[in-house]
């Protein structure tokens, strides 16, 4: 069991894939659940003030990722699983494949217990790690499925991070976020996430960050805004930051067998 907030599905994916990367296990399923529409949760991210209170009439708009008018994200409640196994054995039971996990990095920031560093030391870092991982560099990454909580300090810092990641080719990369359509599910968050990043190397199509319309300064990146980008995308980084600065980051590449 992984308790590591919105970081546990991407590291409980990245331990499934260790575990068969040594050779532990020739199949693992990996996955996360959390129930967060409870009054107990409300009230505690509301007086941390990462909830979106005040949104119109609309309360799909909630959640805004590296929008201007973000104000936090909205609760959900989510679960979701995948499996992961060696070539042979998927081969074996005749199973589609969708996407290979290449590389997986982990980092603890040690800065707060409810914000990330403002600078985005601690999401470089395991973005770094997984991409040593994989033993490829950041210009080989298609498109990247981010963290993207719409409070107003992660946005700014998972921001910042990216583009030194990036360095020199940041505005060339497409970024999109999940969370702006189904919110963040904490502990489920990066399994959905995940699933996501798979589709995305299977078909080379990048997902659209639901409800950022207009992108807040300092969140600058290439942002998939209004409608999915067909990018040809087969190499997929997937990051999550978890509070306590936890972080996570999976790299996920479209196989020759993938089913689209």
């Amino acid at each position: 069991m992984i308790a590591a907030a919105c970081a546990s599905g991407t590291q409980a994916i990245g331990e499934a894939f260790r575990l068969i990367q040594n050779g532990r296990v020739d199949a693992c399923v990996a996955g996360g659940s959390s129930v967060m529409l409870t009054p107990f949760y409300l009230i505690g991210f509301a007086g941390l003030q990462a909830v979106a209170v005040d949104n119109g009439d609309d309360p799909s708009l909630a959640c805004r990722p590296f929008d201007k008018r973000r104000k936090g994200f909205a609760l959900a409640d989510g679960a979701g699983a995948v499996i992961l196994e060696t070539l042979a054995a998927a081969r074996k039971r005749g199973a589609p494949i969708f996407a290979e996990v290449i590389g997986f990095g982990m980092s603890q920031d040690a800065f707060d217990l409810n914000r990330p560093c403002d600078d985005g030391a601690g999401a470089e870092l395991c973005m770094r790690r997984a991409l040593e991982d994989a033993a490829i560099s950041s210009d080989q990454i298609d498109a990247v499925n981010a963290h993207a909580t719409a409070t107003y300090s992660g946005d700014l810092a998972e921001a910042a991070a990216l583009r030194k990641v990036f360095a020199n080719t940041w505005q060339e990369v497409p970024v999109s976020g999940s969370k702006g359509a189904i919110g963040p599910a904490m502990a489920a968050a990066g399994v959905l996430e995940a699933i996501v990043a798979a589709q995305t190397c299977a078909t080379g199509i990048v997902p659209p960050t639901v409800n950022l319309l207009n992108v807040d300064e300092g969140c600058e990146l290439d942002h998939v805004i209004g409608e999915p980008r067909d990018a040809g995308a087969e190499t997929v980084l997937s990051v999550s930051f978890g509070m306590g600065g936890q972080n996570a980051a999976i790299i996920l590449k479209r196989h020759k067998e993938a089913q689209k």
